[in-house]
């Protein structure tokens, strides 16, 4: 009875694994079904991914505003209970650190401007002299400690006192000139000459 199940279910649908679901044959057309399949699976999942980020960005943007709030009212929740002095202390605090950071500003500012006068090639003689020039007085300096605005500034000097820049490019008048030296004479030499000149 068996081999007649087995008979019949040839009979009807071809072989009895078809029956049973199995693998679909290369060329039947469902890979491709599967495959777009797993990428739109795959996009939904970069999509969701993305909007987690952004939601995961907003919320800490809103935790950092509330942050800076909290820290603005503590502040001024420790200036109301701050006695006279303590306010006094707190407030020399923070003028002494302003003055220092525009002092800190000021030597940053004077020797990025020297660098770019002497890399633009102003006469060595006045090079103290340029640094102080008004061109340079509007200059800031950047978070990063760069001084802003120098390059300009420098060609803008360098257009109205041409005088300040030298026209040389380094030969100062000494030195060989492109010839050769002259042969200096070796110790034997100039035992020589000693010996036959007496």
């Amino acid at each position: 009875m068996a081999g007649n199940a087995d008979a019949g279910a040839g009979a009807q649908g071809g072989p009895v694994g078809d029956a049973q679901g199995a693998a679909p044959s290369p060329g039947s057309g469902q890979i491709g079904e599967a495959e777009s399949f797993d990428k739109d699976r795959a996009l939904e999942t970069i999509r969701r991914q993305r909007e987690s980020e952004a939601d995961t960005k907003r919320q800490l943007a809103e935790e950092r505003r509330q942050r800076e709030a909290y820290e603005r009212e503590l502040n001024e929740l420790r200036a109301t209970t701050q006695s006279e002095s303590e306010r006094a202390v707190a407030k020399a605090r923070r003028d002494g650190a302003a003055e220092a950071t525009t002092r800190f500003h000021d030597q940053l500012r004077r020797a990025g401007v020297r660098t770019a006068l002497i890399s633009a090639g102003v006469n060595p003689e006045v090079l103290d002299l340029a640094a102080k020039d008004d061109v340079f007085s509007a200059l800031s300096v950047s978070d990063g400690g760069d001084v802003e605005g120098v390059e300009p500034a420098v060609a803008l000097l360098k257009k109205n006192r041409p005088s300040l820049f030298s026209k040389t490019t380094g030969d100062f008048g000494g030195g060989n000139r492109g010839s050769t030296p002259p042969a200096q004479p070796t110790m034997n030499e100039l035992l020589r000459a000693a010996i036959k000149g007496n």
